[in-house]
């Protein structure tokens, strides 16, 4: 995962390959461009860059069993339910989202002004989906 980063107190992003921000706060006509904006401002939700394809890989090796010990993985997908139809349930920092086909997806979304992301896959980490959009967070 070489493009992955914890920032600390600096706005400056490592590396070439991040995606831009852009924010438009209510009643502007024009949209803002927040990419430099220390992360840092969501606290724990928004200390981390990453691209797509760093998330894809994470998420592929926690999922297959690779990143932890079988007791640990089976400890963090142990879910307890969230009063949401659209969460379904929460493990220990990861959610199961049940598609109408009835396969699973488990993943996180989290956000800052200017992005919105969601990533996760399917148990197993065959299949994993990264993305960034503005109606991410509602829809997954």
């Amino acid at each position: 995962m070489s493009n992955t980063f914890l920032p600390g107190n600096t706005s400056v992003i490592p590396g070439t390959n991040h995606a831009r921000g852009y924010f438009q706060p209510d009643g502007a006509s024009e949209l803002k461009e927040v990419t430099d904006y220390n992360p840092s401002i969501g606290s724990s939700a928004g200390d981390m860059i990453s691209t797509a394809d760093d998330l894809n890989k994470f998420f592929s090796y926690l999922l297959s069993g690779k990143l932890l010990k079988e007791q640990q993985l089976k400890q963090m997908l142990t879910t307890v339910p969230t009063g949401s139809a659209e969460l379904g349930g929460y493990g220990l920092g990861i959610y199961e989202t049940k598609l109408p086909n009835g396969v699973s997806i488990w993943g996180h979304a989290g956000g800052i002004p200017g992005f919105s992301t969601f990533a996760g896959g399917t148990l197993g980490g065959k299949h994993t989906l990264a993305g960034n959009g503005k109606e991410l967070i509602g829809l997954i």
